[in-house]
């Protein structure tokens, strides 16, 4: 077995947090015992991800979305050219922009299923669920009942479905998950964007007790609900200045700001670590330590897990699952 050269270094820090460096992470046999899915947005991630494909078990790939602007009749857009070294192709659609029209759910349905068909994909993940709540008229039952339809019609023709769950959510509810599990194949918790979603003080992207938080609230503690479930970690780090909005930064912008720093510190409250730089900018990025917690909570939870701007990141990192 091939062992990457371990190197560590700690990071002066106002408790003496040792922060580990990836270059440290040894390479080994997958240990992570649930399923590890990718959404992947451009031909450099789908290399990546490519490349991982022990780890993986599943690629979603962006790009595609479905709106019914010009004609009125909802049409996915996009046209599926990718090759991936996974078992099925997966295509992440977005709802978009359209016109709520007497059998709105078949019609997304129809138009679902022939694009699948087109493409030969095994399944299809859905996003943009805010959407189809404010254009139906803030309808919770049609939201419910337009991915039980496109469950129905795609599990008809032996295809899988998976929704993104948007964080506290006015549009699906933990009880109207619970009613789609026969319809839906996995539910992907949406835990990445805590800092847009909070007036919390700190720049936390994605505090560990908010994680637990929306398991409960879309789970309510069901075992089998749990085991079709997936909580999500996003890669990218982000940077906020003064008077500066927030950017994102990759693995190589962060190891060239480590040099730098003036202090870090980890944030019991949130598990997390958080960077200082001499600009006095705080930086927040997904390190070990960060990724292992959220890792032994998905174990311990029996839930899946569900990995974003995987080019941000170092390519160590899969042997950590």
């Amino acid at each position: 077995m091939f062992l990457l050269f371990i190197i560590s270094f700690c990071v002066e820090s106002t408790i003496g947090e040792l922060i580990t460096d990836f270059n440290s992470i040894q390479h080994q046999p997958r240990k992570f015992n649930r399923k590890l899915f990718v959404v992947v947005e451009n031909d450099r991630e789908i290399k990546i991800a490519n490349e991982h494909n022990d780890r993986i078990d599943q690629i979603i790939i962006k790009g595609f979305s479905i709106d019914s602007i010009q004609t009125g009749i909802p049409k996915v857009q996009g046209v599926w050219n990718y090759s991936i070294n996974s078992k099925e192709r997966f295509a992440h659609i977005k709802f978009d922009n359209f016109v709520n029209i007497i059998n709105l759910s078949f019609e997304i349905a129809n138009s679902i299923v022939e694009f699948v068909k087109k493409y030969n994909l095994d399944g299809i993940c859905l996003e943009g669920l805010e959407n189809v709540f404010y254009i139906t008229g803030r309808s919770s039952r049609d939201v419910r009942l337009i991915l039980r339809r496109i469950g129905i019609e795609l599990h008809n023709i032996n295809k899988k479905v998976y929704v993104i769950i948007p964080p506290r959510s006015v549009a699906i509810s933990g009880t109207t998950i619970n009613s789609l599990q026969n319809y839906i194949d996995e539910f992907i918790i949406d835990t990445t964007d805590y800092y847009s979603k909070s007036l919390h003080s700190s720049h936390c992207s994605s505090p560990l007790m908010y994680v637990e938080n929306l398991i409960k609230d879309c789970t309510s503690k069901n075992k089998e609900l749990k085991s079709m479930t997936s909580i999500s970690i996003d890669l990218s780090g982000y940077k906020f200045c003064p008077n500066y909005p927030r950017s994102s930064i990759n693995i190589t912008s962060f190891q060239t700001i480590l040099h730098n720093l003036t202090n870090s510190t980890w944030i019991e409250e949130c598990q997390e670590h958080s960077f200082k730089d001499p600009n006095n900018c705080e930086i927040m990025f997904p390190t070990i330590e960060y990724i292992e917690k959220r890792i032994n909570l998905a174990s311990q939870e029996g839930l899946d897990i569900t990995l974003y701007h995987i080019e941000s990141a170092h390519p160590n990192i899969f042997d950590l699952f």
